[in-house]
């Protein structure tokens, strides 16, 4: 421990204390050889400081240790030893009397000034190439300080690789998956032309099979909407089918004018392409999901009546904040409760108004890609690419039951607007339809295709499926008939009035239709063809409590008194009916 602070306060101490002495003591000398010298104050000055830099030099060897000061002190005393007997009678004289000093005094005295001059030395000496004390310890706070700035850099360079390495994951994934479609088609392609030959030598040609429908001859596209020049990510429409929002590759969310199909405004807030996209016109609020310049994943929300950013749900080096790629944002139907799914493996539940953080849904393996949620607010389903469905009970954020019938990820979930059906596209080529109560696998629509986006009619009657090779298939969801294949793309999704489908189109358009010429193939079915226990969401065996139970949770939420809206008044002529049905079975 080298301090010059101490020594520096030492030698001076010592010098002070030699003043005094000097100045008490008055006339003072050295005596030998039958002479006397007079020494002045400098002298006396200076033996004090000798003296303090010896006490030093001891207090330093003392704590490091250093046998360097027994040599010193013993050169020193060794010096002192010669010098008397070359000198005979040394003493000292003040005050008109002299004391004869012997050989040991003088020994001790060398002893003293050889460890003063170790603790000069000491004092004086780095041992890092001529450095002084002060210079080493700044020398040293300077590369710490720049090993921490390395250390912070480093484990930033970590997060934005893995955050990067998630998504070229991701795009490899979907760039071997595309080329294994176009190799199957291109298999399909020859066994079709292989038919095509053999069936010039049949008398009887056969039957187009039901499942595979080329063109829609019932469904017209009625307006393309043109968007700007970046391509399309995602698209979102409000409760109320007023507001559509759309998300770009380029950064920006753009809001559209759904009477006049014209795009009203355009907001910049990420420097990254914006993957999801939700809004509220209950809430006057538009959110989207995107990269900032930092290369942190955040979330913005906006005021559609001043069109100005509102919140940035994002907090830096907090657990709040999503460590990777958001790939999908939903609002709960009562509007005040924002909900985030990222590539960081964990869906987040946000405030809506205020973006606080409410709570972090753990339970899947790989990213999560795709949420829903159901019409009242009760469950929420997520996909993820560890090939699973997962339904959550909103109340409590417990997993209430995990699906794996995939076998490839699953990119995109839908819940009917009845509340019965759960829908879930994946990679591997299917949707699968499930009861949203249950969990129950009740059928599958096979695809030739990696399926990334599924929508429901507003009276749960259609299934509109889509991929990437520009087809859109919709299917009767009871029977699991194929209707009609479109000539679209994903994302897609149903107006919440009436029966007006919105797709992606070729390029970075979008898309609007409606049926043509044979609409009544689409109505609104009789409540009747629905199961009683489907319709209350309870077992076929279940209780008479339990059934009534339900049938009073339900009309609570649907009854005309407490719900105006055309759906609800629908859901609840199909809950009647259906508590009537349960009724009359025990008759």
């Amino acid at each position: 421990m080298q301090n010059p602070s101490i020594g520096a306060g030492w030698i001076g101490s010592g010098t002070v204390a030699g003043t005094v002495i000097n100045i008490a003591y008055g006339n003072a000398g050295l005596a030998f050889s039958g002479t006397a010298i007079k020494m002045g104050m400098t002298p006396f000055a200076m033996a004090g400081g000798a003296i303090a830099a010896a006490s030093y030099g001891i207090f330093e060897a003392t704590l490091a240790g250093d046998p360097t000061a027994l040599l010193a002190a013993g050169v020193g005393g060794l010096s002192g030893a010669t010098l008397s007997i070359q000198l005979g009678g040394v003493g000292l004289a003040f005050q008109g009397t002299a004391v004869q000093l012997g050989i040991l005094p003088i020994t001790l005295g060398g002893s003293v000034v050889g460890l003063a001059v170790y603790g000069l030395l000491k004092l004086l000496d780095t041992g890092n190439g001529g450095e002084a004390p002060f210079q080493l310890f700044e020398r040293m706070a300077t590369q710490w300080h720049d090993q921490i700035n390395q250390q912070t850099a480093y484990q930033e360079a970590l997060l934005e690789l893995d955050s990067e390495y998630a998504e070229w994951q991701w795009l490899q994934k979907f760039a071997e998956l595309e080329l294994q479609e176009e190799f199957a088609a291109l298999q399909q392609e020859i066994h079709s032309w292989q038919e095509s030959l053999q069936a010039q030598w049949r008398t009887t040609p056969s039957l187009p099979s039901p499942m595979t429908s080329q063109t829609s001859t019932t469904w017209q596209c009625l307006q393309t909407l043109k968007t700007h020049a970046a391509p399309l990510n995602s698209v979102s429409l409000s409760e109320d089918g007023q507001r559509l929002a759309t998300g770009h590759q380029d950064g920006s969310v753009s809001l559209w004018n759904v009477a006049t199909g014209t795009c009203t405004y355009s907001f910049y807030g990420h420097s990254q392409e914006v993957l999801a996209v939700a809004v509220s016109s209950q809430q006057g609020i538009v959110v989207s999901a995107g990269g900032n310049r930092e290369n942190r994943y955040q979330i913005n929300s906006w005021n559609l009546a001043t069109q100005t950013l509102l919140k940035s749900f994002f907090y830096p080096e907090t657990a709040e904040s999503h460590a990777s790629v958001i790939y999908a944002l939903a609002i709960t139907p009562d509007s005040k409760t924002l909900v985030s799914a990222s590539a960081d493996r964990t869906i987040r539940l946000w405030d809506l108004k205020s973006g606080r953080g409410l709570r972090t849904l753990q339970g899947h393996e790989d990213s999560v890609n795709a949420i829903a949620i159901s019409p009242e607010g009760q469950f929420l389903v997520s996909g993820s690419a560890d090939k699973t469905v997962k339904i959550w009970s909103l109340k409590n954020a417990q997993t209430l039951h995990t699906l794996r019938e995939h076998s490839g990820w699953v990119t995109t979930v839908a819940v009917s607007p009845n509340g019965l059906w759960l829908a879930s596209g994946s990679t591997d080529k299917s949707v699968n339809l499930w009861n949203l109560q249950t969990g129950e696998l009740l059928r599958t629509f096979n695809h030739a295709h990696t399926i990334l986006s599924v929508a429901f009619s507003p009276n749960s009657d259609l299934l509109a499926s889509a991929g990437p090779k520009g087809k859109i298939q919709l299917w009767q969801v009871e029977t699991g008939e194929l209707l009609d294949t479109l000539e679209g793309f994903d994302p897609v999704a149903f107006f919440p009035e009436g029966l007006t489908l919105l797709s992606g189109g070729k390029g970075r358009n979008l898309k609007l239709w409606q049926p043509g010429f044979n609409p009544s193939k689409y109505r609104q079915r009789s409540p009747e063809l629905h199961q009683w226990w489907e319709v209350l969401g309870v077992e076929q065996t279940a209780t008479p409590d339990r059934v009534k139970q339900a049938y009073r949770h339900l009309a609570r939420q649907y009854h005309p008194d407490l719900n105006s809206s055309t759906q609800a008044k629908l859901k609840m002529q199909a809950i009647n009916q259906a508590y009537r049905q349960f009724r009359a079975k025990d008759c």
